[in-house]
């Protein structure tokens, strides 16, 4: 079958749901002495100051002295829920679009170590490429992009967006605001570098943004 183009997702927030993620986190790190108020500190924290978060940076940030069952518990909260975490539709939209003839590929900004375990458990179908990086993901993305005549962008993060509408212009890019998990929705774009705004992945490429924020038109109608 001949490739139609590629499609570049995002993970967190787009087919993850990192928001309920966290939620799982907070609950099974509760019982080893971590309150909400602290997970939700050192996380920050770890962020503003290391780009991404690790496990093993994150236990030792935390106060609580149980650092091997901190550990543990994360793990066993990705190995236990991470194929439920999965938005039904981002499954239903990768798996459509592979049998269409699309290329699809994740790209990931975090920690590999993290990052990997989430999307291993995450029951993704195996033709699906995975790209992690701590670096900006226009760069991340130059080596694939070049293969390709028609690329879509899915990303949760206007940041993301801009920069890499402004390093490859023939790409159309998807600003995605899940209702439910949209930590950085109200962060827009600064040059308006989004071609749509959408609110899930229940769509197809050719056929058009069914769920859009603003006028409604995008770029397959």
């Amino acid at each position: 079958m001949k490739k139609k183009g590629l499609i570049l997702l995002d993970f967190d927030h787009t087919i993850f749901n990192t928001t309920l993620f966290v939620r799982l986190l907070k609950d099974a790190l509760k019982p080893l002495g971590v309150t909400e108020e602290e997970f939700g500190q050192k996380r920050e924290y770890l962020k503003d100051c290391c780009a991404v978060v690790d496990i093993d940076s994150f236990t030792l940030q935390l106060s609580s002295p149980y650092k091997k069952e901190m550990h543990d518990a994360i793990h066993h909260v990705i190995e236990q829920y991470g194929h439920s975490l999965v938005f039904k539709d981002a499954l239903v939209f990768i798996r459509r679009h592979t049998a269409m003839g699309w290329d699809i590929v994740i790209v990931t900004k975090g920690n590999y170590e993290l990052q990997t375990e989430k999307i291993a458990h995450s029951g993704l179908p195996e033709e699906v490429g995975v790209v992690i990086t701590q670096e900006r993901k226009d760069k991340a993305i130059a080596h694939i992009v070049e293969k390709y005549d028609v690329i879509h962008f899915v990303d949760d993060k206007a940041q993301h967006i801009d920069e890499v509408k402004k390093a490859f212009p023939k790409i159309i890019t998807h600003f995605i605001k899940r209702p439910e998990d949209m930590p950085y929705g109200n962060e827009d774009s600064q040059c308006g570098c989004a071609d749509d705004v959408i609110l899930d992945l229940v769509w197809t490429i050719g056929e058009g943004v069914q769920n859009m924020q603003g006028n409604g038109h995008g770029p397959f109608k």
